[in-house]
């Protein structure tokens, strides 16, 4: 099967996808991952293919915030931008392939995978995974055993203490 990754933001939300390309590879997928420009040097030594995205400016728009902290019309219009652009690079792309596995701070890409008529998948970095920084001969990070949902403990690592 062939699958398109898309994520952005921090190494938070990078560096799963980098283990989770991985393990679709070792099970045999092909795997295209589309991440933030800022990580190109990060991907490379993974070996994965990858495209870079053409509408990731999370560095402009809070900039843009910052300057304009007390209007929202920067906002709306760096989201616009975003907007456009993920349809521009991610139609094309996701046509290629057979699925789309997507953050779930991706604003068009329900459009798009409907345009496309080509399942989704949205994702959200749920409690259980732990992020390391690694040698790329390694998983960039590795999924930790939780407790059972009724336990007091729930999504908290094994070896954590209680606060306090």
């Amino acid at each position: 099967m062939k699958i398109l990754l898309v994520t952005r933001g921090s190494q938070g939300d990078v560096l799963p996808y980098l283990a989770i390309a991985a393990e679709l590879e070792r099970r045999g997928h092909e795997v295209t991952i589309n991440l933030p420009q800022i990580f190109e040097e990060t991907v490379k030594p993974y070996g994965f293919k990858y495209v870079l995205q053409q509408f990731d400016d999370i560095g402009g728009m809070i900039d843009s915030a910052a300057q304009n902290s007390h209007k929202f019309r920067p906002f709306l219009k760096w989201m616009r931008n975003v907007i456009d652009k993920q349809f521009d690079q991610l139609i094309p792309l996701l046509k290629e392939h057979d699925i789309l596995v997507s953050t779930n701070s991706e604003f068009a890409v329900a459009s798009i995978a409907e345009y496309c008529k080509k399942p989704l998948i949205r994702t959200a970095s749920p409690g259980r995974i732990a992020i390391s920084q690694t040698q790329p001969d390694h998983h960039p990070c590795h999924l930790m055993e939780v407790d059972e949902p009724d336990d007091q403990f729930h999504g908290q690592r094994h070896d954590q203490q209680e606060p306090g």
